[in-house]
């Protein structure tokens, strides 16, 4: 995905699965400014939590711009759909994918480890399921904020795309 650096107080991104805000630009010029951001989804945890980082460096992070609904309708439909790869997912390989902050990367890891939960559920261990339900946490809260709806139901929604897969039955 193309990173733009043009911000403005009031933008949305996303950092490791999670929408953020910008509420404060400081410096002169583009080379000493600085954004600051919080969660948008907050929660006790979080809800002081504050981030900044250096325009400069947000090429060197996994920092982005949130995906459009097109994107997003893609990305279900993605989901619906039997995965391309025939082999088991490489349980490493699918924490390192969602560590990129990639909703491509994110919808891979979900659909295969979904097709591998339902073709063999006996061999679907305890590991693979939590990098599955994290999955669905890092995909979530975007699906949330861009289709409007509550995290709950954003996860509902991904998990109803997932049953929709016609690969498994």
């Amino acid at each position: 995905m193309k990173k733009d650096k043009t911000f403005k107080v009031g933008d949305k991104i996303i950092h490791h699965g999670q929408v953020y805000r910008i509420f404060k630009i400081r410096g002169e010029r583009n080379k000493d400014k600085v954004i600051f951001f919080r969660r948008y989804f907050k929660s006790k945890k979080n809800r002081k939590l504050v981030c900044s980082i250096p325009i400069d460096s947000i090429n060197k992070t996994n920092i982005r711009r949130l995906v459009s609904k097109k994107n997003l309708r893609d990305l279900f439909k993605t989901l619906s759909r039997k995965p391309e790869a025939k082999t088991a997912i490489n349980i490493i390989e699918a924490k390192e994918w969602l560590t990129l902050n990639s909703p491509d990367k994110n919808v891979e890891v979900l659909n295969r480890l979904w097709h591998e939960k339902k073709i063999d559920p006996d061999h679907f261990n305890k590991t693979k399921e939590n990098v599955f339900k994290l999955a669905i946490e890092k995909l979530s809260e975007e699906v949330a904020f861009v289709s409007d709806v509550s995290l709950m139901k954003a996860g509902k929604k991904i998990k109803n795309a997932l049953e929709k897969n016609k690969s498994v039955r």
